[in-house]
């Protein structure tokens, strides 16, 4: 059992990671793969959508414990990451035939683009989305139109014979924002789980040896970006049982 010591220690860490800790802990584990193995890149795809699943399957979990439909409302209030300091520029675009959002501004692509990693982020981009809601609903539809990562102006996400209102959004938000301590986990938290999965998947697709290779690599580059110290931590978050809930 986790002491209030080791809790407050891990609280104090995780206050120091965001959404660029995330999206360059995936680009550079994606670049060390790719040079590591001549079918690294390939590793990649089956690791996001493992990865992207998980998260979508405790969501639902959550959302089922609560007593609800697995819906797309439900997906969307039971989601597991918030962008509590405001770096995401996205909001609907259209009510009707199906609800439309739009991401204008992708803090994820930005950190790609700063640190060279953008190749890594289109991968990322093209499977992480459809492999969320169908972790949590295989009986969701989601139609993505542009992608940010591969160039377009938007990244736009059609969500498919489901209808919505600009009453029923701000409703929405109101419960979100009620939920959200309960059900949102942190960057630390992400970035553990991501390490941890695609630790494993390198590994079973590219033998014990490489894949360690490529995680240890890719643990060393992000060291030297954002301080040993915070390596360290996902490191050590990486090794919780990220599906004990289920």
């Amino acid at each position: 059992m986790a002491t209030d010591k080791h809790c407050a220690e891990r609280a104090a860490a995780a206050a120091g990671f965001y959404i660029d800790d995330h999206a360059v802990l995936y680009g550079l584990i994606a670049r060390s793969a790719e040079g590591t193995d001549p079918g690294g890149l390939a590793a990649v795809t089956p690791a996001i959508v493992r990865y992207c699943g998980e998260r979508g399957l405790r969501a639902a979990a959550r959302c089922l414990a609560d007593g609800k439909d697995l819906t797309v409302r439900s997906y969307i209030l039971y989601g597991e990451w918030a962008d509590t300091r405001g770096w995401c520029r996205a909001g609907a675009s259209s009510f009707e035939p199906c609800y439309t959002t739009r991401v204008v501004l992708c803090p994820w692509c930005e950190a790609w683009k700063k640190h060279g990693l953008l190749k890594y982020g289109e991968i990322y981009c093209e499977h992480t989305d459809r492999s969320l809601v169908r972790g949590f609903s295989p009986e969701l539809r989601i139609e993505m139109g542009d992608i940010l990562s591969r160039g377009g102006d938007v990244c736009a996400y059609n969500w498919l014979g489901f209808r919505f209102s600009p009453e029923g959004e701000a409703e929405l938000a109101r419960e979100r924002a009620a939920i959200a301590p309960r059900v949102t986990r942190d960057f630390l938290y992400h970035c553990g789980h991501l390490l941890r999965t695609f630790r494993e998947e390198l590994c079973a697709r590219l033998g014990l040896a490489k894949g360690r290779e490529a995680v240890s690599k890719s643990l060393g580059a992000y060291g030297e970006i954002f301080g040993q110290n915070k390596a360290r931590a996902i490191e050590k978050e990486s090794r919780t049982d990220f599906m004990r809930d289920l």
